[in-house]
């Protein structure tokens, strides 16, 4: 990307930002990293989350476009928050499961020279996860994505799987709290390595 297609991206991506921020969309506990990244010249975030738990019901595995998400939190949860969104799964949904995903970057990066460098950051942080995900003329973009994942099925082939909702959310919130510690690492290797 030439550089006054560059600047004027990042100056519209970083605009949007001030809005989502002011508007409560960006997970408080990442911004200092996102605001780290953005005052880089050869980087700008493009989308962000601290890790979260989800609840998603569909008809099939895999089937994306027809699946309805029930619930979903940046904070530990309790029991009965699981089992009120399971209690809303649509009638033509025969699954559900909870999810629990670790922190995400996607960081654009001026060149591929900069793109390693934000890699090199990620993998270093222990975002295991993390590749260049999008590599074009148009605009490079980098993954920072951490390993700490867990899918707990509550619900097969329209049959509850016995799992207590007490259970599944102690795992969920385990799994969340790994993942939100390496948010820590990556602060440090944001800092060091920019």
């Amino acid at each position: 990307m030439r550089g006054s297609e560059w600047d004027y991206e990042k100056a519209r991506r970083m605009a949007r930002l001030k809005e989502d921020m002011l508007k409560g969309l960006v997970d408080r506990d990442i911004v200092d990293i996102v605001e780290a990244v953005n005052r880089r010249a050869e980087y700008y975030t493009t989308s962000s989350c601290s890790g979260r738990i989800i609840v998603i019901a569909a008809y099939t595995p895999g089937d994306k476009p027809g699946a309805v998400i029930l619930g979903k939190w940046h904070r530990k949860i309790k029991g009965f928050e699981l089992a009120e969104a399971v209690g809303n799964m649509p009638p033509n949904t025969r699954l559900a499961w909870a999810s629990a995903q670790g922190p995400i970057l996607h960081v654009a990066a001026r060149n591929l020279e900069a793109a390693r460098r934000m890699l090199r950051i990620g993998l270093t942080a222990g975002f295991k996860h993390s590749c260049i995900h999008v590599l074009s003329d148009r605009r490079i973009i980098v993954e920072l994505r951490s390993a700490e994942r867990i899918d707990i099925p509550l619900v097969f082939l329209g049959t509850p799987t016995g799992i207590s909702v007490e259970k599944a959310a102690t795992i969920l919130n385990y799994y969340l709290s790994l993942g939100k510690s390496r948010l820590n690492r990556l602060r440090r290797a944001v800092s060091l390595g920019l």
